[in-house]
């Protein structure tokens, strides 16, 4: 399934800045589809990290809680 960056912003609980941003520091990597960013794998890896570490606050932003992203 390949996500846009708007509905990853919503998945997540991010900002579009912080989309780039993680695609800059290669958290997630994106898929040009007709000259557009998409989505996959990635973010659902870092959707599931997401849900362990905050089951009940999804929503919140990263780095709520204490989460901190893979290295």
């Amino acid at each position: 399934m390949m996500l846009r960056p708007k509905e990853v912003c919503q998945r997540l609980g991010i900002s579009y800045a912080t989309v780039r941003e993680y695609v800059k520091k290669g958290y997630i990597k994106p898929v040009l589809e007709i000259g557009k960013w998409r989505f996959g794998e990635d973010v659902e890896k870092l959707m599931r990290i997401v849900r362990k570490r905050n089951p009940t606050s999804f929503s919140l932003p990263v780095g709520v809680g204490g989460f901190r992203l893979p290295r």
